[in-house]
Order: structure tokens, then C-alpha cells, then sequence
């Protein structure tokens, strides 16, 4: 049969209803004109549907996606199919060479398809009537075959191609049936690429054809794709990939990304506990060309070795929410975040840099506590090491610096004190070290002055000779303070000008202190100072008294750390430190209790060691005197990583829309906590394990750092729902809380007094347990001739 396309077009009148359902798999009620519903690429619910002449034109419509260009059904074809029009001519022509016989009302009749006994003499057949067709000039064997199997290995259909002149090709699907193979498209729905093999694998790698497979096997990972070309994924079983960690590479084009969009709905349809992550070459291959895919980029990096390559796919970072906005985050942020106001989330401790890591989960499995506690208190002396020598420039005109204010929230005897002192350890170590120093110098100092006193007391009787120079008075060198008012701080930070950390065990004398030296019970005097500090801008101190009445800093770092107890913070945070921004401020966490009991485990030495040295390193970073006068040396973000910013910005701030009062300020402050954790996170990188460019921040970084920010986004819901409950409910959550982790969520009363030395009767066991029932926190169950408490699933 002739391939011309005028020929083809004559052909195909009054056959579309034939050639759009084998071709595009469409189904009757969808080549209904009289129906609308879903469209079969898009989705919606009724923006599509066929046009009243589709049998004749084989013109579809979508008011979303296909309003324009969509005449006949060649040009249905190429929406459908993400093809030219010259594939789609091929297309039609393939259906109707292996339908009927070319009269346009026995388009019900397909012939017979020829049976092939073995996948050779089909790829054989189809050869030679491609040379007859003129795509070919010889039968030849296909230039690559890629089979597809079942679940149980057996095969299923085959993709064959053949390489034509022009980097041209011509690919041509079989299927197998119970006699042998025919040419024709597998049946629906097809099986993923390499099932049997995707089976057995944890992780899967999602891309575009199979040669790009082969690519991405070649270098040691597990990979799929789906038959037909970027436009049939809906033809594809993704079921298999349920429960899998599933990374979608997809070319760089836009049939690419509109390939990915498609996989990962269907993912999240058949495969709802798969774990997506979406990673674009273009973040390491700047120069990828249009259309580039792994094939490409492997073959770019020829004669690298496989395991870096794949080191360097591994370190692509998500790109997950460019597709699917911030319905998705990484597992580590997001256990169980349908449930951010109820439930407490693990801190994400594999977002830290190892040295920290290591050090937070060896002192949490020491102590007894929740990792969360150690990691927010070496986020803070890390943030302090650093002080002023760096600063993060976002944008122009936007410079953040690595201040941060942690709390660490918990009952007394919760533990949080120690973790505490041990992550502090090396900056107390520091100032000690600093004191002798200054002893010694100060000694000297002292010396000094008493001589020149005594010289310049000579000279002002003789004036012979040159007018004695008095000493100069050292430094007081410090990074720990404790005295919280801004009156004793301003002082050491105009001495200190890296910055200093604030550390105190309980830090309800700093939030209860602000009002000290007011005289309206309204007015806070000591907050607007504590907000320039937050932002590191300069504070003036003006006194009536003393010797240096005026008093400038310039650029004042403080980072604050500490612990307080869960009723004296809500005391402490009124409704006026809601109002002015300090409580939008902290980070917080309040981790369940944990039973005390004796651990064998101990912070090991080279950890410690490893830590401290960190935290020395981070002191030796120098900021920027290159114009004479020191200021903080200014870090940028990498495309990667401002794109994965702006992303979280974005996503923020369409949260924060749907909130006011309180919790609208709240998430305002934590848009940009990504990029104050960023500087931290980098920079330890940089003395520890090193970073690829000193000056610029990094996609993974910024990933991780948003990971972070997810978690306080979860964290600060959740604590500002528990602190502004009454103390009987807070009781009531804790007890429930205690029967939950010691009796699998269920009690009778007789068994809670026996287990609870803190209720002295079966009857006031009875009453408590009446309170949660109240409350609905769970209900009674007839046992025998008892009953007993059921915490509710909620619970």
C-alpha cells in the first residue's frame, strides 16, 4: 500500500471510530459525541469529547488541553500520542494496512493479523513489508529488540526498532499470543519494563523508553518504563511499584515532563504507598540538549566509572513539587504529616550533616530522650561558631544570617537537660579556655596600667621626654552568656563581634524578663531590640549613668538555646509576644515522654571529638575584610537550590493564605528558616566532610534544609494546639499517652491503679478513665464482668 500521505488521507475517511481505538486505545464512550466525561489526557470530569463528525474527521476536543489545531485525526493522534505528524500518518496507515480491506463500511471487519512462531520471523515480516512501504531499502534484523515479560517471566510482547538514515527510526511493537507472535500492539494493561526484575527490587528508576533503561542499568540501578512512547503510560500497569522508593528521570523536553506528570499521577492511583522523588539531569548536565535523557548524558561521560555516575545521579535533588506542588515531601519530613496536628513526628536526623547526626542519635541512645532535643541544641551552638562570618544573599536585597532561636520543650525529668549540656560542651570548654587567657593577659594589662600611671604622674611634673602611652585593656573574649538583658548583652557583643550564644538550662528568665524595666504592664522594652537581633541589624543602648553611656553594636549575633517546661512557656508567651513576633520566632519541640531507665549506652569518644572539632572548625571560618572593615563573607544559592527555595516560599505562602491571626505570623517567619538552617548545614559540610564550592550552596543542601523546615512547620501545629489546652487536658493527653506505649492502648481501671503508684484507689483509676472517655479520647469495652478502657485509633 502506498505511504503517501495524500493516499492515506483519502484512506482514512469514515474509518477514525477503527483507527482511534486501536491507535490511542480509546473506548466507545469516549468516540461518543453525544457523551462528555474525563479527558483521556488531562482527566477533569467533563471537558472532553468526541466532535459530531469524528467518524468522518476523527476531530476530538478538551477545552483544556486540545482546543486548538484539532481538525481531524491526525491531529488527535499527536495530541494522544505525543508524536509528528508524519508518526502519526504512519500511525493510521499501520492500522489500516492491518484492518480491512480498504472499504470504509466493513471498518468493523479487521482482518486477520499473520501468525509468527517465533519473535525472529515476526521482526522478519515486518521488516520486509517496511521495505515495501519504502522505509527500508533491505529486510534487515532490527537494531535493538527489547522484550517484555509477565510476572512470571514469561513474555508478553516486544519493542523492536530499527535505525534509519538521518538519526531517524522506526519503531514497531508485537505481542505475544497463545500461537505465536503478531504484529500489533500489546494488550492493556501492558506490564512494566523488566517486571520480573522490578519485582524483586526496592528501588526503581522511571524513564522514558527503553534504551534509556539500558542506560540507567548499565549503570548498576534497577529500571522501568512503559510501552509505547511518552503518550501511553496510561496503557501500563504501575501497580507493581506499590511500596517501592521510585525515582522518575524524565527527558528534558516537554513531552518529558509531561511524561513524568503523567507517571506520577498514575503512581499515586495504583501505587499509593510508593515513595516518589523526581530528579531533572539538567540540575548536574547544564548543557543537556533538548530532549536529553540518560543515554545521552551516560554517553556524554563516557569512560566514567559507573559507580560515580551513579553517585552523581543520586545527588540530583527532588524536584518533586515543581510537578505536584507541596502535596508531597520527603519520607523523612512527612511520617504520618496527614496528622500534623495530633501527632509527633521523628526528627529528621538524617538530614543533618553525619558529624552531627551521629552525635544527636549517640546522645539520644545514651540519654534516653528524643533525638530532636540534641539536634536543635547543636543547630544552635553550630549557628553561634559561625556568628557573624557569614551571611546567605537569596536575592538582591534579601541577606539572611545564621541566627537561631531553639526551645526545647518537656516535662520536668524528661531529659532534656543533659543533651543540652552536651551539645554546649565545646563552646563552655571554649570560653574556660578564654578565661585563663584573659586572667593571664589581664594580669598584665594591670601591671602595665599601675606603671603607666605612676610614669604619667612623673611626666605631667617634668613634661621631659615623650608622654607615656597607657595600655591597651583586652578583650574579654566570650561565646556563652547567660545574663539575658540587653543592657548586660550589648557590652559583650561590642567586644564580641562574631556573636555570642545565649545557653540557659531553663529559659523562662529570658522570656519572662522583657517587661523588667518597664513601666507599662503593656509595653515590652526589651523585645524590639530582641527583633533586631533576630535579623542581626544594629541596637544602640543610651544610659543616664556610667561611663559609657552610648553603646552600638552593629551587627549583634545572638543565638539562643535552652529548655522550659511546657505550662510556663504558655504562661510566659501572652497574647502580646504573639502579637509582636517573638513567638514566630522559636523553634520548638516537644517530644513524647520516654520512660527513664538505665541505658548501657555511651556517647563514644571519637564522636565527641568529631563534634567538638566541628564546632572549633566552624570558629575558624573568617567573614569578609576585603574593603577593610570586617563584615560577614556573603554565600549564594546554586540554580538548584534557589529553584527548591523558591518552591518552599511558594508552597508557604499558599499555606499561610488559608490562616490568620497568630499562625499566619508563625509560618511567615518560617518561610525563610530554610535558608538560616541552609548556612548551617553548609558549613559544616565545608569543615567536615567539604563542599564542592565554598561560596555557593547546593541543591541537596537546600533540600535538606527544607526537609527540616517541614518538620518545625509540623511541629509548631502541633504544639500550639497542645499549649493553648487547659492543664486537665494536657493531663488527660499524657495519660493516655502512658497507656498507649505501656498497655497496647487499652486498661482496666483495676490494672491502671496497679500500675500507677501516682493513683492511690481503683476508684479514682475509674474516675480518670471516665475523663478520657469525656473527652473522647477512647471509649469502654465489656470484658467478663468488668470493662476496660480502648484508647481511639486517633489516640
Amino acid at each position: 500500500m502506498s505511504r503517501n500521505a495524500e493516499d492515506i488521507k483519502r484512506l482514512v475517511d469514515g474509518r477514525w471510530i477503527q483507527i482511534l481505538k486501536s491507535v490511542c486505545g480509546l473506548s466507545d464512550q469516549q468516540l461518543n459525541p453525544k457523551i462528555h466525561g474525563p479527558c483521556p489526557k488531562c482527566g477533569g470530569t467533563d471537558r472532553y469529547r468526541a466532535l459530531d463528525d469524528v467518524a468522518v474527521t476523527g476531530a476530538l476536543f478538551c477545552n483544556q488541553c486540545h482546543f486548538e489545531k484539532n481538525s481531524d485525526g491526525f491531529a488527535s493522534i499527536q495530541w494522544l500520542r505525543n508524536c509528528t505528524f508524519s508518526e502519526a500518518v504512519r500511525l493510521a496507515a499501520d492500522e489500516i494496512e492491518n484492518g480491512d480491506n480498504g472499504h470504509p463500511n466493513q471498518a468493523s471487519q479487521p482482518k486477520s493479523k499473520s501468525i509468527h512462531a517465533t519473535l525472529k520471523k515476526a521482526a522478519s515480516a515486518i521488516a520486509w513489508g517496511m521495505v515495501q512501504g519504502g522505509i527500508l531499502t533491505e529486510q534487515r534484523k532490527p537494531d535493538a529488540v527489547w522484550r517484555y515479560r509477565n510476572a512470571d517471566d514469561s513474555d508478553c510482547g516486544a519493542i523492536l526498532r530499527w535505525d534509519l538514515s538521518d538519526d531517524k527510526k522506526e519503531i514497531r511493537q508485537v505481542s505475544r499470543i497463545a500461537d505465536g507472535w503478531i504484529s500489533s500492539a500489546m494488550p492493556q494493561p501492558r506490564p512494566l519494563f523488566r517486571l520480573p526484575e522490578i519485582i524483586a527490587a526496592d528501588e526503581i528508576w522511571v524513564v522514558e523508553g527503553e534504551k534509556s533503561v539500558d542506560a540507567a542499568v548499565s549503570l548498576g540501578l534497577h529500571a522501568t518504563c512503559s510501552a509505547g512512547g511518552s503518550g501511553a503510560a496510561e496503557k501500563t500497569d504501575w501497580s507493581p511499584l506499590d511500596g517501592k522508593q521510585v525515582v522518575i528521570l524524565p527527558d528534558n523536553d516537554e513531552a518529558g515532563i509531561k511524561y513524568a506528570e503523567d507517571v506520577i499521577r498514575l503512581i499515586c492511583k495504583q501505587a499509593p504507598s510508593a515513595i516518589i522523588e523526581v530528579k531533572q539531569l539538567r540540575e548536574i548536565w547544564p548543557e543537556i540538549p533538548e530532549g536529553g535523557d540518560i543515554a545521552d548524558w551516560s554517553a556524554h561521560f563516557d569512560g566514567s566509572d559507573s559507580e560515580s555516575l551513579q553517585t552523581r545521579l543520586r545527588s540530583i535533588p527532588n524536584s518533586l513539587t515543581e510537578f505536584v506542588g507541596d502535596s508531597f515531601k520527603k519520607p523523612s519530613a512527612n511520617k504520618a504529616f496527614a496528622d500534623k496536628a495530633n501527632e509527633f513526628i521523628p526528627f529528621p536526623v538524617d538530614e543533618l550533616p553525619p558529624v552531627l547526626a551521629k552525635f544527636c542519635m549517640e546522645v539520644a541512645a545514651t540519654v534516653g530522650c528524643d533525638s530532636s532535643f540534641p539536634a536543635l541544641a547543636c543547630l544552635t551552638v553550630c549557628a553561634a561558631a559561625i556568628g557573624t562570618s557569614r551571611q546567605l544573599c537569596v536575592k538582591y536585597g534579601w541577606f539572611v544570617p545564621p541566627i537561631i532561636w531553639a526551645i526545647l520543650v518537656g516535662e520536668s525529668g524528661t531529659q532534656k537537660s543533659p543533651p543540652f549540656r552536651m551539645a554546649t560542651t565545646p563552646l563552655k570548654e571554649r570560653q574556660k579556655r578564654d578565661v585563663s587567657a584573659f586572667a593571664a593577659v589581664n594580669s598584665q594589662y594591670l601591671t602595665d596600667l599601675k606603671a603607666y600611671k605612676r610614669d604619667h604622674k612623673l611626666w605631667e611634673k617634668t613634661r621631659e621626654g615623650e608622654e607615656p602611652q597607657q595600655p591597651d585593656r583586652p578583650l574579654r573574649r566570650r561565646c556563652v552568656v547567660q545574663d539575658s538583658t540587653i543592657e548586660a548583652l550589648a557590652p559583650i557583643l561590642k567586644e564580641n563581634p562574631r556573636g555570642v550564644l545565649l545557653a540557659r538550662d531553663e529559659l523562662s528568665g529570658w522570656l519572662a524578663g522583657f517587661d523588667k524595666y518597664s513601666n507599662k504592664a503593656s509595653a515590652s522594652s526589651e523585645v524590639p531590640k530582641w527583633l533586631e537581633i533576630y535579623n542581626c541589624e544594629s541596637i544602640t543602648i543610651d544610659r543616664k549613668t556610667g561611663d559609657d553611656r552610648f553603646t552600638f553594636v552593629k551587627e549583634p549575633s545572638v543565638s539562643i538555646c535552652g529548655g522550659i517546661q511546657p505550662g510556663i512557656l504558655a504562661r510566659c508567651l501572652t497574647d502580646e509576644h504573639k502579637e509582636n513576633g517573638l513567638q514566630s520566632r522559636l523553634l520548638m519541640t516537644f517530644p513524647p515522654r520516654q520512660p527513664k531507665q538505665w541505658r548501657d549506652d555511651e556517647l563514644s569518644i571519637a564522636t565527641q571529638l568529631a563534634y567538638d572539632h566541628c564546632v572549633r572548625d566552624l570558629f575558624e571560618l573568617l567573614g569578609d575584610d576585603s574593603s577593610g572593615e570586617s563584615k560577614p563573607a556573603t554565600l549564594k544559592l546554586s540554580k538548584a537550590a534557589r529553584g527548591l527555595f523558591k518552591a518552599y516560599v511558594n508552597a508557604t505562602g499558599s499555606e499561610q493564605s488559608a490562616m490568620h491571626g497568630h499562625l499566619a505570623s508563625q509560618w511567615s517567619k518560617l518561610e525563610e528558616i530554610p535558608a538560616r538552617l541552609v548556612i548551617i548545614l553548609h558549613c559544616v559540610k565545608q569543615v567536615t566532610t567539604g563542599v564542592a564550592e565554598y561560596w555557593t550552596i547546593d541543591g541537596p543542601t537546600m533540600q535538606a534544609a527544607i526537609n527540616l523546615a517541614e518538620w518545625f512547620k509540623n511541629e509548631t501545629l502541633r504544639i500550639g494546639r497542645t499549649l493553648g489546652e487547659s492543664e486537665v487536658i494536657r493531663e488527660a493527653r499524657h495519660l493516655a499517652s502512658w497507656i498507649q506505649s505501656n498497655h497496647e492502648g487499652r486498661i482496666t481501671a483495676r490494672d491502671l491503679c496497679k500500675h500507677r503508684r501516682d493513683i492511690v484507689s481503683t476508684e479514682e483509676a475509674e474516675l480518670k478513665l471516665m475523663q478520657l472517655v469525656e473527652l473522647e479520647l477512647g471509649t469502654w469495652r465489656a470484658i467478663h464482668k468488668s470493662r476496660e478502657f480502648v484508647l481511639n485509633h486517633q489516640t
